[in-house]
């Protein structure tokens, strides 16, 4: 293919994008324990069948990323391995996250639930990424739901605070469904 040179508008270094323009269409490799999962040949008929007659499986009970092999907002290239580690929100526990509050410390990522099904708390807790930075009022209203779901806030007990809470309950709000 030959390419006019006298045609070719030259872009700055930041917005250079490659396209692959392989016959191929890349392949992934998928490795369970150590061990390529090998490739096999499904008949798509039979396969549309099993999957439409599975039931659904409710969002909040799928497995999430606990962890994985390259560290989160690192640019790969394609085909790089990345392993992950999922499990179910009902065995994560709270204290996965740095400064979990007390009430929480012994408690899986579901057991707070009923907060995030309170819109007016899910609502403060996603729109706010500090504790301080939450209105008066809204702290207050925010500070009642958790009483709910039993998260005591005690400004006098460092591992209560209504920072703390607010942070975990932020942790939680990560993984939810």
């Amino acid at each position: 293919m030959a390419v006019n040179i006298k045609n070719v508008v030259t872009k700055p270094a930041a917005s250079v994008e490659f396209v692959d323009l392989s016959e191929q269409p890349a392949k992934a490799k998928i490795v369970r324990q150590g061990y390529d999962v090998p490739a096999v040949k499904l008949d798509l008929k039979k396969v549309d069948q099993f999957v439409g007659d599975l039931a659904q499986i409710p969002t909040s009970q799928l497995p999430r990323v606990v962890s994985q092999a390259i560290p989160p907002g690192t640019k790969v290239t394609a085909g790089t391995v990345v392993d992950l580690v999922l499990a179910p929100r009902t065995k994560i526990p709270f204290n996965v996250f740095d400064g979990v509050h007390l009430d929480l410390a012994t408690k899986t990522l579901d057991s707070i639930d009923p907060l995030f099904a309170n819109a007016a708390a899910k609502k403060t807790l996603q729109t706010y990424q500090a504790a301080d930075e939450v209105p008066a009022a809204e702290k207050a209203a925010l500070t009642t739901a958790m009483a709910g779901v039993g998260i005591t806030v005690d400004e006098t007990n460092p591992n209560k605070t209504f920072a703390k809470a607010f942070d975990s309950a932020r942790g939680g709000l990560a993984f939810q469904g």
